[in-house]
Order: C-alpha cells, then structure tokens, then sequence
C-alpha cells in the first residue's frame, strides 16, 4: 500500500524518537522522558486524525523536544548515519581484489604447505586428459581459484624460448614457437612440470635440437 510522503516522514520521525530514547534513556531527565513520550502521542493521534497542519506541528515539537533533551547532543549527519555502509563497501571492494583482481601470492616456498600458494599440477601422466566442463572450472575457480590449461600442438612446433611473462601478482610464462606463435601459461615457469625442464635444457644448450612437438601432442596440460 503506498503512503503520501508527509505521513512516511511523520512515522519515520515516530521511529527516530523512539530509537532517541531506548538510546539515550540512561542520560536523559524523567521529567524528559515523559514530555518525549507525549509528543510522541500528539504525532500517532495527528496522524491518525489525517490532519496534515497538526501533523507538522506536532513533528516539529517532537523534534525540538528531542534535540533540546541533552546539553551536548547532536543530530547525526549523513556521514554519521552511513559510516557503517561505507566501511563494508570498502572491505568488499578489498576482497574482491585479493581474490580475484590481484590474488595474494605466497612469498616463499615454505609457507606454502600451510597457507596453500598458487600450485600448478601436470597431467600429463593422464591418458586422454581434458579440461573439465565449463560448471566444473567456474566452480573451482569460485571456490579456490583454480584454472585449467590444456595447451596441445595443432601442427608440428619446435619451442624457440620460454620467457617469464608475469605482471602485478599475475604469475604467466610464456611460450614462443618456431612459427613465431606463443602460449601463455597462467602458472610460474619453475611450477609448469616439463616446461621448466625445457627452459633449464634451452639455458644450459643440453640438446642438440629445440624441443620439437607434433601435431596433436600435449604441450601443457593441467
């Protein structure tokens, strides 16, 4: 049921007052108590009775009465009434940035075990591994911020050089092919199984030829 606007602020203002006294009744006079209470009773019956000249009137006593019950009180401002909005807006705004915008990274490798740090796992152990379907990844993803690569050869490649592509706290590494074609893994180099062997073969020139790939073979997996 909709309500005219002078009788939303009248029962807003019934509201307030009573608020006023459960909050200050500890530092507030009997003899103020009673008259907050009786222009309380003048407010209900003015609106009740419809009358908008008495229910104005009766308003502005009850207010006056309220701010003049205490020596040192004052009304509450806009930033006063929304402190308490602004400080979980803020706390939200921080979470959704640790946990998705810029993820927390563990500094060091000891730590890891306990608190849980980006840890990338192959698959390539798996026969016929594949991503899991779109739900599954949202919901890990939600849940404990987990993401899948599936990186496969769509022709014959020989990998050229693998190069740390991270930014912020966003670890990537990035992979360049002989056809000038690159993949990027969302996980550090030292962390991709395989590719890290690869890097460390290409730094030191253990093999003969660069990491060669058919067409079909899983380059990353997991």
């Amino acid at each position: 049921m909709f309500k005219p606007r002078w009788k939303k602020e009248a029962l807003l203002l019934l509201k307030g007052a009573q608020k006023f006294l459960h909050y200050k009744r500890d530092l507030l006079a009997p003899d103020r108590i009673d008259e907050i209470e009786s222009r309380r009773v003048d407010l209900k019956a003015a609106i009740k009775a419809k009358d908008l000249d008495a229910v104005k009137e009766t308003s502005k006593q009850l207010r006056n009465t309220c701010e003049k019950s205490l020596a040192h009180y004052r009304q509450p401002d806009w930033l006063s009434e929304n402190i308490e909005v602004f400080w979980v807006a803020i706390v939200v705004a921080l979470g959704i940035r640790a946990y998705f915008l810029q993820p927390f990274r563990i500094p060091t490798g000891s730590m890891q075990p306990s608190l849980n740090g980006i840890v990338a796992t192959t698959k390539h152990d798996e026969e016929g591994w594949d991503t899991p379907w779109f739900g599954e990844q949202v919901f890990d993803f939600a849940m404990s911020g987990r993401s899948y690569e599936n990186i496969v050869a769509k022709k014959d490649l020989n990998i050229v050089s693998i190069k740390d592509a991270s930014f912020f706290l966003f670890s990537r590494t990035k992979i360049t092919f002989d056809d000038n074609t690159t993949e990027v893994i969302g996980c550090p180099v030292n962390e991709a199984y395989g590719i890290s062997t690869i890097k460390n073969a290409l730094i030191r020139k253990q093999s003969q030829r660069t990491p060669h790939f058919e067409k079909g073979d899983p380059i990353f997996q997991g």
